[in-house]
């Protein structure tokens, strides 16, 4: 067991490092898509493990054998992540693809980004409100809910995201600190109001940090860069602990006074501790491991399934499949927990369970060639917010995919990045409508930074 706590926590300093010799050569974006993913990764699959290991706690699911489901889960990890660095790296098919993407370049006027994210943030906040009181009860009233509430989340992201991007470059400048702070705090008021989950209050969090490193901070240097994201992180991280301290199941009953007045009287220190252990996610994934296909046989191909079929209501497709974190506690006939009470699969538990010898390496090729076609794109058009921004709503989801529900984290991800382009697009088409300074990029100015040197970026596909 103490070999295996090494390993783990090995391999996650091995992570960190090689997150940071890359970005302090210049040869990823320090704040990309892969790195969150990683940070989740270590988080929830190499500490979390790391944890179980060296204390013997592997939290309410039973795992009667650790050292040798220990061996096969260290297996499978090293595998997994083998394989998404190297798929990465290479691009393949996404680099390609990134390089194809016809893109109008534009830059528009730092006032109409201000008025955008404005409009922006208030609609989001009135989908969000009509989310929570649609008729979930019917099939329109549930899709509505549905698509109201990914729309709400991903426009409070975006808003903040412009206000990071047009903050960080003036950040003394008193009107628009200002207005930028405004539009932060409402969104968060807006998401604190019958709140239930972290991923959406992170996700706005962390797209103005996405926003304020990629529209200046980046431009500073990796060292500069690095110190003000993680000097920006403490806070959200401070924030989100207190939040998670204050959870209490009751959440979506709450109004903002008591959202806060519960964050205020949670304890920190808790807070903190179920936001950086991983919430054994790497021991749940371990169950899953010992109990397919032995105790349950293998749900093939659950993950891709769910992701497919979600959009689709229960009342049209009867055998929809459900979340794999709802399932497992009824499966493992865990007792005393609150109705809502899901668990995080992890990763490597949700590849267990949808078969292993047929998942393994097809979801780590995947979902590295779709985080490396989103950041080529970053990559490609460092300076259009049109582009930029929009990848940076999902985080919270980003993040949240090496913890599971993989299917569901996966879907309002891709999904909100899409939506959000599409926003973009549209707003970027209007302003220049309007004649609010929106103007073309010569291709020098595109590429300020030289990222056609690079050897992750030559543009071959």
């Amino acid at each position: 067991m103490l070999l295996l706590t090494i390993f783990h926590v090995l391999l996650a300093g091995g992570v960190g490092l090689l997150v940071l010799v890359q970005a302090f050569r210049q040869r990823t974006d320090l704040i990309s898509l892969r790195n969150f993913f990683l940070l989740g990764f270590v988080l929830f699959q190499l500490i979390s493990a790391a944890l179980s290991f060296r204390t013997g706690d592997f939290g309410d699911f039973p795992v009667f054998n650790p050292p040798t489901t220990g061996l096969i889960y260290s297996a499978l990890i090293s595998v997994f992540l083998f394989v998404f660095l190297l798929t990465y790296r290479l691009g393949w098919i996404a680099k390609g693809l990134a390089w194809r993407t016809p893109i109008r370049p534009v830059i528009p006027n730092d006032i109409a980004m201000l008025m955008l994210a404005v409009v922006i943030v208030l609609v989001g906040g009135l989908l969000r409100l009509l989310a929570q009181g649609a008729p979930v009860e019917t099939i329109g009233g549930g899709f509505a809910a549905v698509f109201a509430e990914i729309v709400g989340v991903t426009f409070l992201a975006a808003a903040t995201g412009i206000a990071g991007w047009i903050w960080a470059p003036r950040a003394l400048n008193p009107l628009i600190a200002g207005i930028a702070g405004g539009i932060v705090v409402f969104a968060l008021a807006v998401l604190l109001f019958k709140a239930f989950g972290r991923r959406d209050l992170l996700a706005v969090l962390m797209a103005f940090g996405w926003g304020a490193y990629h529209g200046y901070w980046k431009r500073l240097g990796p060292k500069a860069a690095l110190f003000r994201f993680v000097a920006a992180g403490m806070i959200g991280l401070v924030f989100l602990a207190m939040f998670t301290a204050g959870r209490s199941g009751r959440e979506r009953n709450r109004s903002i006074g008591q959202t806060i007045a519960a964050m205020q009287q949670a304890n920190f220190k808790e807070g903190l501790v179920a936001l950086t252990t991983g919430q054994f996610a790497a021991a749940n994934s371990m169950y899953f491991i010992e109990s397919r296909p032995h105790v349950f046989e293998y749900d093939t191909l659950h993950t891709v399934r769910y992701v497919l079929g979600h959009p689709i209501p229960r009342a049209i497709w009867a055998g929809k499949p459900n979340a794999l974190a709802r399932d497992a506690p009824v499966q493992a006939r865990i007792r005393g927990k609150r109705a809502n009470y899901s668990i995080g699969p992890g990763i490597i538990g949700h590849i267990a369970n949808d078969n292993p010898w047929l998942t393994l390496l097809p979801y780590a090729i995947f979902l590295a060639l779709l985080l490396r076609y989103a950041d080529e794109m970053v990559w490609l058009h460092p300076n259009n917010p049109f582009v930029v921004l929009p990848i940076g709503v999902s985080l919270g989801q980003i993040i949240a995919l090496p913890r599971g529900e993989l299917g569901l984290f996966l879907f309002w991800g891709v999904a909100s990045i899409i939506m959000a382009a599409m926003f973009m697009f549209v707003a970027s088409r209007l302003l220049g409508v309007l004649g609010l300074e929106v103007y073309e990029l010569s291709v020098a100015d595109d590429d300020e930074f030289g990222h056609a040197d690079d050897e992750y970026h030559t543009g071959a596909a």
